[in-house]
């Protein structure tokens, strides 16, 4: 019995000095696995307390770490008898009280056309923490596209929101192509009340001046392909701009439209409220977009390109004839000099010689 008692108590001893020794082996391999554990349930608790995302937002916040966000903004071409295709654009956003992004860019092709489109945040709505106010959208129509670019008008509160609504409620009107001029004129009046019903529709929950809603500018254009070649149908309000630019090297820049070149501290704007408006308009005009470009513009783009248009001629010719991608629009729009600091936004159109 002595000797049998001798040998379990070597036996525990053992067991015992195992326990001691392993112990802490085990839980130095363990303890990684139960960190990853704890900081799950702290990440899902952070995720109860946040508020519900809204979902009629078209941008997906991707929660990346620190004051920054990444953002992927879609531009949605509604492709004819296929599926609808995408085109995106990752983008950069300051920490600031608007969830919009600083910068937006994109490039499609369709129709034998190809077109690129970009936004940037002007340093003046930088400094004053105002989002950015300009918008712009592109969409695929039977043989041809729609492309429109919107100013808020500075001067109202969530001018934002009214240029977003604008381009989006453009882009979901019905555009119906060929057509008379007739017709042309009654479809412009139909989509510029289409489009204010869809500017007060989307501020009529905001803490806005009654008597000054939001407001915008817009230029839009619908390029279509025909027997003569690709044709021009236009209207704006306000002093965003629609021009062609040849790529011959004379520097000229053709501005269709008048207001962009008025020297008023005024300017037309979206939601129409009364009788009196001033919309100027365009039909059937053939365009050579072979040897040129069709360039959308808001005034932040347009008033320094004009001033010193070589520049300006001569990225854009590069970003066509390079195919480049959306980011060198981005880049050829930034402005520079102290009077260059609103919001510069412009799209470009050409054809790809198909």
């Amino acid at each position: 019995m002595v000797v049998y008692a001798c040998k379990y108590d070597i036996i525990a001893s053992i067991a015992l000095g195992t326990i001691f020794v392993a112990t802490p082996l085990i839980l130095h391999i363990i303890s990684p696995s139960l960190q990853i554990f704890s900081n799950k349930i702290r990440e899902n608790k952070r995720k109860d307390d946040l508020p519900e995302e809204n979902t009629d937002d078209r941008r997906i916040n991707y929660n990346s770490p620190g004051p920054q966000q990444l953002l992927r903004e879609e531009i949605q071409v509604e492709a004819f008898d296929s599926a609808p295709a995408y085109d995106t654009a990752i983008v950069e956003l300051r920490s600031s009280h608007s969830t919009r992004p600083e910068l937006a860019a994109g490039f499609i092709s369709i129709s034998g056309l190809m077109v690129w489109g970009a936004s940037r945040r002007g340093r003046s709505h930088v400094n004053n923490d105002i989002p950015r106010q300009d918008s712009f959208s592109i969409r695929a129509i039977p043989d041809g596209l729609v492309a429109a670019v919107a100013d808020g008008v500075g001067s109202t509160e969530f001018a934002e929101r009214a240029s977003e609504a604008a381009v989006a409620a453009c882009m979901r009107f019905n555009w119906f192509a060929p057509r008379s001029e007739d017709d042309w004129n009654d479809e412009v009046m139909k989509a510029i009340d289409s489009i204010s019903q869809a500017i007060m529709s989307a501020v009529r929950n905001l803490p806005y001046n009654k008597k000054r809603p939001p407001s915008t500018t817009i230029a839009a254009a619908i390029v279509t392909r025909s027997s003569r070649g690709y044709i021009l149908d236009w209207f704006s309000i306000g002093d965003s701009a629609i021009m062609i630019i040849p790529f011959d090297g004379s520097g000229q820049i053709d501005t269709i439209n008048k207001a962009p070149l008025a020297n008023s501290p005024a300017t037309a704007a979206l939601p129409r409220l009364s009788q009196k408006f001033w919309i100027e308009r365009g039909h059937g005009i053939c365009i050579d977009l072979d040897s040129s470009t069709l360039v959308l513009a808001t005034d932040g783009c347009f008033k320094p390109m004009y001033q010193c248009p070589g520049p300006y001629i001569q990225n854009f010719s590069n970003i066509v004839h390079d195919v480049a991608d959306a980011s060198h629009l981005l880049a050829a729009i930034r402005q520079d000099g102290a009077g260059h600091a609103d919001d510069s936004t412009a799209i470009l159109i050409s054809a790809t010689g198909d």
